[in-house]
């Protein structure tokens, strides 16, 4: 509770705690070294991260991690390494990588905007697949009415999974509701 309040010095606290219990949790190693970057101790953050790394924590975190510090202590080339690290690993934590300030400064640099793509391309796989936008005209919420004008209901249809599926909710002016759901296969250009 105190990580996701924000109360970083009780934070540590707690996940020493969990540590001491369990010396191999790597998501407690992470949670202390992400709220000692958060207090501004990225040189312990980086310490504690060799450490989550050892007890085999989430390679793809502990890289991004990594460059967040590294660019913190104004390393820029050592944080891409380790961003590249990161994207290599399978780091797929697109919201953080596009909300990190400390990426400021490298935003608009090529291997930056690659390992960007790379991440997006992860956590959105459909997008930029040939026939993956074909029911996007569908998209939207919609009023549905008879032929005489009379209101039928409403359906809303959004993208779900990545681009990868549409998913219509629809609620009818009865009372009656439903949902129904298309996926796109990749592998075949088609949607079911």
């Amino acid at each position: 509770m105190a990580f996701e309040q924000k109360d970083w010095s009780l934070a540590i606290r707690n996940y020493q705690a969990v540590l001491e219990s369990d010396s191999l949790n790597g998501h407690a190693w992470l949670r202390i070294a992400q709220a000692q970057r958060a207090l501004g101790l990225y040189v312990q953050a980086l310490e504690t991260l060799e450490s989550a790394l050892i007890v085999g924590a989430r390679e793809a975190m502990i890289e991004f991690e990594r460059a967040r510090n590294f660019a913190n202590l104004g390393r820029t080339e050592d944080s891409l390494v380790a961003l590249s690290r990161a994207n290599e690993s399978g780091l797929r934590a697109l919201p953080s990588l596009e909300g990190a300030e400390e990426f400021k400064a490298v935003r608009l640099r090529g291997e930056f905007q690659e390992i960007y793509s790379a991440v997006r391309r992860r956590v959105f796989p459909c997008e930029g697949i040939a026939g993956s936008e074909d029911l996007d005209f569908w998209v939207g919420d919609w009023e549905v009415r008879l032929a005489d004008g009379s209101l039928a209901g409403h359906s809303q249809v959004t993208r779900q999974d990545g681009g990868c599926a549409v998913l219509e909710q629809w609620r009818g002016s009865g009372g009656s509701t439903g949902t129904s759901i298309n996926y796109f296969i990749p592998s075949l250009g088609q949607w079911r």
